[in-house]
């Protein structure tokens, strides 16, 4: 007679369903009906057994094995009744468990709200005043929420039982700064393995991480009262910035505009000055640059300009061609090594295209080249210009405006 149990039966026990999910009482009853009598039992050819309280030691540890384990710990966390928002741009609260019902409440990322009762589906929650349900699969429960908030959140803690000493460095080699008294409140800068950084009053340093007891805080959502009252003061301070930024564009506008007006009336009437001998070509030259820089203005900007490098000229002493090719003076007009560029040569100075002189203004161009060689003067003794919305009035000893142009002295 055998007294060892085969394989194959402790297989098949492991595996009939009245011994697995019948629960302890239903399966002791089955297990002693199998083992009734001594008689010799053969499982698939396996070998035979004939112990009856073998059979019911080995039936019984299976049994014990298998049953169904007990309810897991519930989780211990200052999450364990509070939910996180994961979803953007927010999660609705509902009135009832129903997306069709109304919303009373709303979670923005990573917002959370207080576990009232939570179901299979949907969670009641509470928002200040306000109860509401919310899908679970909108938000995170329990570790997965703690998860969030230590990342994103703001770590808050206190200190546990015993006063804390708040070291300048992290470690307790360096200077003591202070002392935390137990049960205090603090706020969690930062930590590592073995000290956090913390805030506590008016002091600041490092504490042993074994003395803190840790909680992680985040924005609790919104009753949607809150919500438009947010959304409504977003839209009154979007407004009066709004409000606010014309009343400065329209101020700047009118201090431009008073400028420029402070530039027309100190408009310097046409006045006879000494003339300028000019060659031909000097006043070909001078006739491609007023085109140049003031071809579209009326004839008081041609002259203005005209009389810019006339002025530079007697001040300088320098010919014409060097005051109109000097680096850096008429953007566009010289190269560097004091040579007209390619375009002011093929645009302007060529003979062969001397028909846009012939043609829009171009007459004018040459009369004011003419007549300011001839000492008609309409600026004074300004020697720059530029355009009026690049103007900064402000840097100019002395100013006027003709036309799109801004004539100043520093």
């Amino acid at each position: 007679m055998t007294t060892g149990l085969s394989l194959t039966l402790i297989t098949i026990l492991l595996f009939v369903p009245p011994f697995i999910r019948g629960g302890e009482a239903k399966a002791d009853k089955d297990a002693k009906s199998v083992v009734s009598d001594e008689q010799s039992v053969t499982v698939l050819g396996s070998g035979s057994v004939s112990d009856t309280d073998a059979i019911k030691s080995v039936e019984l540890d299976v049994l014990s094995v298998a049953a169904p384990h007990s309810e897991e710990p519930k989780y211990s966390s200052t999450f364990a009744d509070t939910i996180v928002s994961y979803v953007s741009p927010y999660v609705y609260v509902y009135a009832s468990a129903d997306e069709e019902s109304e919303p009373v409440g709303i979670l923005k990322p990573i917002t959370s709200a207080k576990i009232v009762l939570k179901g299979d589906d949907w969670t009641k929650v509470e928002l200040g005043e306000v109860t509401g349900y919310v899908k679970n699969t909108s938000v995170l429960f329990g570790y997965e929420a703690e998860t969030v908030a230590k990342e994103f959140g703001v770590t808050l803690g206190y200190i546990k039982d015993a006063d804390a000493q708040v070291y300048d460095l992290a470690s307790s080699d360096g200077q003591v700064l202070g002392t935390i008294p137990a049960g205090a409140n603090i706020y969690c800068v930062g930590y590592d393995e073995n000290y956090t950084r913390v805030s506590y009053e008016d002091l600041e340093g490092f504490v042993k991480n074994e003395l803190i007891r840790y909680e992680y805080a985040i924005e609790r959502g919104q009753t949607m009262e809150e919500y438009k009252a947010e959304e409504l003061a977003k839209e009154l301070a979007a407004q009066e910035e709004e409000r606010r930024k014309e009343e400065e564009r329209l101020a700047e506008e009118a201090r431009e505009q008073a400028l420029v007006q402070q530039g027309l009336d100190r408009y310097i009437a046409t006045e006879q000055r000494e003339a300028v001998s000019l060659s031909d070509e000097d006043l070909w030259m001078l006739a491609c640059i007023v085109k140049y820089e003031s071809g579209w203005q009326p004839y008081e900007g041609k002259l203005a300009v005209a009389n810019v490098v006339l002025n530079r000229m007697k001040k300088s002493g320098l010919s014409i061609s060097s005051v109109i090719y000097a680096p850096y003076q008429f953007s566009g007009v010289a190269n560097l090594d004091g040579t007209p560029s390619e375009y002011f040569y093929n645009n302007y100075l060529t003979k062969e295209l001397s028909y846009r002189l012939s043609e829009s203004n171009a007459e004018e161009c040459m009369r004011a080249a003419v007549e300011a060689a001839s000492g008609i003067n309409n600026i004074g003794d300004f020697r720059y210009f530029i355009g009026t919305a690049y103007a900064d009035y402000g840097s100019y000893a002395d100013y006027k405006t003709i036309a799109g142009h801004v004539f100043y002295t520093y």
